[in-house]
């Protein structure tokens, strides 16, 4: 058993040692009271996973006078900054690459602890659009320009490429590892239908708010928006971002068709996501009956990296990113490539 301090406040998360065939995973469990009956009686299993894109580490973000700016912190407190400009190191950050093999590992081994009989659903969400709409709320005060929007834009296109591309690969041959090259792999719908008029409305100086964003996915036809918007009622962007991963657990739970029973859900995603399960929870709830049964278990492995903040105390992978390579006490001259400790980590 793992233990770790959430903040210094007294929370604290429980890790515990998970077998799912030969390998072991250190993970915080959510949700498993729910879950009643033989695993062989459901009507399937929907995985959700993913990872987010960057790190604090990799992309950095200057305003006037060389002032650091939070670009990848999307709360209100931190969209008062104007950004001038950014880079983006060319190595994916070692938080994106431990998460992805993580993940992956997880995924698969779980995939390989269920019954061949029962339909597996592997849902992969790497967020793309949520990234554009980190401008937004600047792009409306002129806290950014059209210009560095666009080649915002472009670097994300380029990264999550790269990233879905890594973790479908690794994916599959993982899967294939474990005897299910059968196992149904799709892409998360997440925000892609709002990736042309956006780019399209900033190119000609406008910039779309929330509603009218919120009203062009409803207008797609997509069953899952107008359930989530009852429920949830995004008011602007950040929120509309939230909500568009909640989305795909309540597509993974089999809403808003309530007339069937529905699968068993199941996230697998870092720790300081877990606020998703939550609020998917809340929504699941709200609408009682048969829906508010259906399970979905949240499943947290703990990087086998642990990462200190400047206290000294481990904090998030994401916010903690020091970066692909790391010196050695007796030499700085000698640098260990931490994503082969990964690789032989999870191997």
């Amino acid at each position: 058993m793992l233990v770790l301090d959430k903040g210094g406040n007294g929370s604290q998360l429980a890790f515990a040692e998970t077998r799912f065939g030969a390998r072991r995973h250190r993970v915080h469990i959510r949700g498993v009271r729910q879950l009643q009956g033989r695993v062989e009686d459901t009507s399937g299993v929907n995985i959700v996973t993913g990872v987010c894109l960057f790190s604090t580490g990799s992309l950095r973000a200057w305003g006037p006078r060389g002032r650091p700016v939070n670009l990848l912190e999307n709360k209100a407190a931190h969209i008062a900054d104007r950004v001038d400009e950014f880079t983006v190191e060319d190595d994916l950050s070692l938080y994106e690459y431990e998460s992805l093999v993580q993940h992956v590992a997880v995924t698969a081994d779980l995939v390989a602890a269920l019954p061949g009989s029962v339909p597996v659903t592997i849902t992969i969400d790497i967020p793309r659009v949520q990234y554009y709409l980190y401008l937004n709320d600047r792009l409306l005060k002129r806290l950014v320009s059209p210009e560095l929007a666009q080649r915002w834009y472009e670097e994300v296109d380029t990264r999550h490429a790269r990233v879905t591309a890594l973790f479908h690969t690794r994916l599959s041959a993982a899967l294939a590892g474990v005897g299910r090259p059968d196992v149904r792999v799709r892409q998360a719908a997440g925000l892609e239908p709002l990736a042309g008029p956006l780019r399209s409305a900033v190119r000609h100086g406008g910039v779309p708010d929330h509603e009218e964003l919120l009203n062009q996915l409803l207008a797609t036809g997509d069953p899952v928006w107008p359930l989530a918007d009852k429920l949830a009622q995004p008011d602007n962007h950040r929120e509309l971002v939230r909500t568009s991963y909640v989305v795909e657990y309540l597509r993974a739970v089999g809403l808003p068709d309530t007339d069937v029973p529905g699968p068993v859900a199941v996230a697998i995603d870092t720790y300081f996501e877990m606020p998703i399960l939550k609020r998917a929870r809340q929504l699941i709830d709200a609408l009682g009956g048969s829906a508010s049964a259906r399970p979905i278990v949240g499943l947290y492995p703990v990087e086998g990296l642990l990462r200190l903040d400047d206290a000294g105390v481990p904090g998030k992978p994401y916010a903690c990113d020091r970066g692909r390579y790391a010196a050695t006490d007796t030499d700085a001259h000698t640098r260990t490539d931490l994503f082969s400790v990964v690789d032989a980590l999870h191997a």
